[in-house]
């Protein structure tokens, strides 16, 4: 067992490395008070071919024996449907950790569980969760551009709280939620803001913002630190590439074409979805072939990077020329 300490605002909090789930790519436990939180990560290693997207589940679970209560004859002593505060917590994780991680995993599962083990009705088990399934996710061998940090931010009483106890949250005049990670210079990114705001001024928003980007740090810096003592080696997946041929059919005839038929809500459309079933359906309508051969040529050549690449053209050349006719707030709606 390895423990590793962090002291954010003024709470202690508790990083655990245990013997739980030794079968799974990555656990971790974090501690605050009474309250555990364990979160456990894993990857099926074999891509479906068959999808074009990431398959992430996130999960987070809480159970009533967590806060003492054991329900008796009287109660309903089976446990269904996720409770609300279960399910903003799962999509409050997902939010956070999905862009981390890198495009060459899409057909690849990965599945995220955080379980509330114990709870002291004080401590958020909500940002627990996400800081341990950011570590969980860093030592594990799953590829993940992290560390994610997260922290939770209140005013009362006219003073910034940094990760409040439950109780001081129902007194706030603002509740904010930031998570977020480091970029190749170590400046920190906020890739995910939740919050609840009573007549906040811009100051008070701007400031809450500052403090998160340090207590962000801290905890990028610390799981960092972790991971280069425990961490795994990070399994590699290999990245599709695009052929020279369909690169310069990109650049010498999809890209002008495109423009000379006007097809400017199609590409817009498929900025939307980005899916493979999308790009066959723009390449199939800008060559005038059928779809059969469309998806043929967006297999062979990872069409949706190329596609994704004319949009972006496309949106780019929109936006000039409607600057100069002043009709930026059109774009959409051609």
């Amino acid at each position: 067992m390895k423990e590793y300490k962090i002291l954010i605002g003024n709470k202690e909090t508790t990083f655990r490395l245990d013997n739980f789930a030794e079968q799974a790519n990555g656990s971790f436990f974090v501690c605050s008070g009474d309250t555990v939180v364990l979160s456990i990560v894993t990857m099926y290693k074999n891509k479906r071919e068959e999808i074009d997207f990431f398959p992430l589940i996130v999960d987070y679970e809480e159970k009533f024996y967590a806060a003492g209560k054991i329900g008796g004859s009287k109660y309903t002593r089976r446990e269904a449907k996720p409770t609300n505060s279960a399910i903003t917590n799962s999509r409050l994780i997902d939010r956070a950790i999905r862009p981390a991680f890198p495009s060459e995993l899409e057909g690849v599962d990965v599945q995220v569980v955080s379980s509330c083990l114990s709870w002291d009705k004080e401590s958020d088990t909500a940002i627990m969760a996400l800081l341990a399934t950011s570590i969980s996710l860093m030592i594990s061998d799953i590829p993940f551009n992290g560390p994610i940090g997260a922290v939770r931010i209140i005013k009362k009483d006219g003073q910034f709280v940094i990760n409040p106890s439950c109780s001081e949250r129902n007194l706030a005049e603002m509740d904010v939620v930031y998570s977020g990670l480091k970029d190749k210079s170590g400046n920190i990114l906020i890739n995910m803001i939740e919050g609840e705001f009573k007549e906040t001024s811009n100051n008070d928003v701007a400031e809450s913002f500052r403090i998160a980007q340090g207590v962000i740090k801290e905890l990028c810096d610390f799981q960092e630190g972790i991971v280069k003592e425990i961490g795994k080696e990070k399994v590699v997946f290999e990245i599709e590439e695009i052929s020279e041929d369909f690169e310069d059919f990109e650049e010498k005839k999809l890209v002008p074409m495109t423009w000379a038929k006007g097809q400017w809500k199609l590409i817009i459309d498929f900025a939307g979805r980005g899916n493979i079933r999308s790009a066959t359906q723009f390449l199939a309508q800008i060559q005038g072939i059928t779809l059969e051969e469309a998806t043929v040529l967006a297999r062979d050549s990872a069409a949706i990077t190329v596609v994704n690449g004319v949009s972006r053209d496309v949106a780019d050349r929109l936006l000039i020329e409607f600057q100069k006719l002043g009709m930026q707030g059109k774009i959409i709606s051609i």
